[in-house]
Formats: structure tokens, C-alpha cells, sequence
């Protein structure tokens, strides 16, 4: 892997969320509550991952861990153009307990089910995890007062169940949870 593979990508991921339909019903994936691409976010967790000492992969990975969850893009195809390392990672940190494939379980269940998952998942995968936590909860406050202190907490238990990873990465998303709820 080489720097090449983080710009290929960078490149990948600004396409695939571009294919994405915006909440003004044109294409461009925004980011919640903004006027912003959701590529700001994606460049975000790749620069902490990087500058927490992440691997080429990690930082790959950070670029694309929204990518099958919230696009087209199937995993396999992630497998195909990065190969196994990234596509594991990003596979980690893919949502699996969506209300599309769990429609008779409530946001609590399956939030719970989602958090007992990423307890689980790799160190590496969890300091990707920890940054995008961070860059979340930066911008969760324009969602409204309802969402943002529901996302924190939920983000709030996941670092109660998360041991691993980046230290310094899960320190922030803990500062960043405990700012939040001021």
C-alpha cells in the first residue's frame, strides 16, 4: 500500500458519496444538518487516523469507512480495488444492525447490538472508530438538542465498552463526549 492508495482512496470515496442523493434531492452526500460534502467528514477521520500514527490501510480505510453503509459501493467491490486489509477494516466498521436489515428491533435495540459488535472489532479498526466519533460529535450539536445528547450518550457507552486502539484518539472522542453534553 502506498500513499497512492490513500489518494486512490480520497478520490473513490468523493465519488461514491457525490452518487449519493442529498436531503435537497440532488446528488452530493451532505453532511447531517449542513450544507457541507460529507467528504469534510471522511478528510477528518483520515487526518486524525494519520496524525494518531495510523497505517496506510487505516488511513485508506478512514477514507472509505462510510462507503458501504451509506452508498451503492457493495464490499466486495472495496475488497476488488484495495484488497483484503482495507476491505476488513472497512467490513469492521460498517454498521450492521441497520433499520433496513432489523426493522423489528427499535434504535436502542439495535444501537445496543451495534455497540456490544465494535467492543469486538479490531484495535486498528477501533482507532478509525474513535475518530470518526470525534469528527462526529464536533458537528452533532446542529442536529438539535433531541439528537445530539441521544447520539452522545450512545457514543458515550460505546467508549465504556471500547478498550484498545489509539489511546490518545480515544481520549479526544471522550473529551469530545464530555463537551457535548455542557
Amino acid at each position: 500500500m502506498s500513499k497512492t492508495a490513500i489518494q486512490k482512496a480520497r478520490r473513490f470515496a468523493r465519488l461514491a458519496h457525490g452518487l449519493v442523493l442529498n436531503h435537497e434531492g440532488r446528488l452530493g452526500q451532505l453532511r447531517k444538518g449542513s450544507h457541507q460534502p460529507y467528504t469534510k467528514h471522511l478528510s477528518e477521520v483520515a487526518r486524525l487516523v494519520a496524525e494518531s500514527g495510523g497505517d496506510e490501510a487505516q488511513v485508506t480505510a478512514a477514507w472509505l469507512h462510510d462507503v458501504v453503509e451509506d452508498t451503492p459501493v457493495p464490499l466486495s467491490h472495496v475488497l476488488t480495488v484495495f484488497g483484503p486489509d482495507v476491505a476488513n477494516l472497512v467490513q469492521e466498521l460498517t454498521d450492521k444492525f441497520t433499520k433496513h436489515d432489523y426493522p423489528g428491533l427499535n434504535r436502542r435495540q439495535r444501537k445496543a447490538k451495534e455497540l456490544e459488535r465494535l467492543s469486538k472489532i479490531s484495535d486498528r479498526a477501533k482507532t478509525i472508530k474513535y475518530a470518526d466519533f470525534v469528527s462526529n460529535l464536533e458537528g452533532v450539536s446542529v442536529l438539535g438538542p433531541n439528537f445530539s445528547e441521544v447520539y452522545t450518550k450512545e457514543v458515550a457507552e460505546a467508549l465504556s465498552q471500547m478498550q484498545g486502539g489509539d489511546e490518545g484518539l480515544r481520549s479526544a472522542a471522550l473529551a469530545a463526549v464530555d463537551h457535548a453534553l455542557r
